[in-house]
């Protein structure tokens, strides 16, 4: 009797001891679980505000392009004028051209 109790004993000393490592392990994952979601939530409010900064930017740019394109047309008017006077240019003669012309008539 006095061994089966030395061996209930003995049973019960080795659960008290894996329940205290069980303790101990659970503690453990928690806190590391804690320090990831803690991580975690961090990264997720720099994605959120990264988020924000992107749609402000996107924002942004359709504000700066809209009035790019009027420009751009604006330009492409200027342009058009601009080769319509090269164009008329092209076709003045030169003060070479006017004084062999002078010289010409007066002979």
């Amino acid at each position: 009797m006095q061994l089966q109790e030395a061996v209930l004993q003995e049973i019960r000393s080795g659960v008290n001891i894996l329940q205290a490592q069980d303790n101990q392990i659970v503690q453990e994952a928690n806190s590391i679980f804690e320090a990831h979601k803690n991580e975690l939530e961090v990264m997720s409010k720099r994605i959120t505000n990264c988020d924000s900064q992107i749609l402000s930017i996107k924002g942004t740019n359709i504000g700066i392009q809209r009035p790019l394109k009027d420009m751009n047309s604006k330009i492409q008017k200027v342009n058009e004028v601009l080769d319509s006077i090269k164009t008329s240019l092209k076709e003045v003669p030169s003060r070479r051209e006017l004084r062999e012309h002078a010289t010409a008539m007066n002979e």
